[in-house]
């Protein structure tokens, strides 16, 4: 608001406060040569309702006041206005192909904000491809998108799918759509899925898996790679699988594809090998001793090759659709490659382990291992 004096002497700042905290300045304007100034100050967000003063300090300690009333600040308001997709840039895309990048948007109208709201994004067709909720989505006043970034996974049956977006704020719930195409996508893997990475009638059970710590959880909660909390971000779909008695810490490859390089993780130097798949989807292996067969990277491998032996009582299997990239869900990582689940054609040993968002989904799963060691 503007506040306006007069009579007062050129030259000298006057301190001007509200009535209820003394201490802050909200302005020190300088009168002008004829005695007169002007002033904008904002009223602070904590001021109480109803009629209070504005304060001009004389030198003396006294001040000239004026009345002015508080009035409530008017609710925020949320209007969904429509959905679409892009392949993360501002213009709607609306034919895609398995594996390229998408980004589920509702576009929402918010007055009067900051608003708090809850959104979901569900995209279904031949199947459902895509369900994400964030249940405590904050906007800004004006046009904003909600969106939620992800993959169209490789295996998605072409044909047209659609959208839902779904906005719920102060207990109404409104809902848009927009249809998209998906393509014929990659051939799987191998025929046969991806199999456990251990030697054939070997049973293992899953000792830490998907989702933790969870994504989009209220506070968000960090995720750090290469703790033990690390199933987030690139590693959301992530299994951690325990062999039972007989393993000899061989690893074998899951599925046909092609070891490119050993890195560091969480146990150590260059225990982790970046395993590309066939169908172009990127696998983390995990955790090798000694840096695993440094004689195979670069090289196409087959199913139940020996990649080496590993240097804990588990292995961690986790696949990403590098090099395409998400954000959000944690603090931590501004982006990351989009996980994978292990469905469709990753189904791992034919389980189909599709998320559902809550947090170590498959804890306790047990797999028996069909994988045929090789001579390679």
């Amino acid at each position: 608001m503007e506040v306006d004096g007069a009579g007062w002497n050129p030259g000298y700042g006057v301190p001007i406060t509200f009535a209820f905290d003394n201490a802050q300045h909200l302005a020190d304007p300088v009168p002008r040569s004829d005695g007169t100034f002007s002033a904008k100050v904002a009223v602070p967000a904590n001021a109480t309702e109803g009629t209070t003063a504005i304060l001009a300090w004389l030198g003396n300690g006294q001040q000239a006041s004026a009345l002015f009333t508080v009035a409530a600040a008017p609710a925020p308001t949320a209007v969904l206005d429509h959905a679409f997709t892009t392949d993360g840039t501002p213009k709607e895309k609306t034919t895609f192909t398995p594996g390229d990048p998408i980004w589920y948007v509702g576009w929402v109208a918010v007055a009067n904000g900051p608003a708090k709201m809850q959104m979901r994004w569900q995209a279904t067709g031949p199947r459902t491809i895509f369900d994400d909720t964030n249940p405590s989505l904050v906007l800004n006043s004006g046009p904003e998108a909600a969106y939620s970034p992800g993959t169209v996974p490789r295996d998605a049956p072409g044909g047209t799918y659609t959208l839902t977006a779904t906005l719920t704020f102060n207990g109404k719930t409104t809902q848009r759509s927009s249809s998209f195409t998906v393509g014929a996508g990659q051939p799987p893997p191998a025929s046969g899925g991806v199999l456990a990475p251990v030697p054939a009638g070997l049973s293992l059970s899953v000792i830490h898996g998907y989702n933790d710590p969870p994504k989009n959880a209220n506070p968000l909660e960090a995720c750090n790679i290469a703790t033990a909390r690390d199933h987030c971000a690139n590693q959301q779909y992530a299994l951690d699988i325990q062999p039972g008695n007989g393993w000899n810490k061989t690893v074998l490859a899951p599925a046909d594809g092609t070891p490119l390089l050993f890195v560091r993780g969480s146990l150590g130097a260059k225990d982790c090998l970046v395993f590309k798949l066939n169908d172009g989807n990127n696998m983390n292996i995990c955790h090798f001793a000694g840096g695993g067969r440094t004689d195979i990277v670069g090289k196409p491998v087959s199913r139940g090759t020996v990649l080496g032996t590993a240097d804990s009582s588990w292995i961690h299997l986790s696949i990403d659709a590098r090099p395409s990239t998400c954000s959000e869900g944690w603090t931590g990582p501004g982006s990351y490659y989009c996980p994978v689940a292990f469905i469709g054609a990753l189904a791992l040993e034919g389980q189909q382990l599709k998320p559902n968002g809550a947090a170590n989904q498959w804890d306790g799963t047990v797999f028996t291992s069909s994988n045929r060691q090789g001579k390679g």
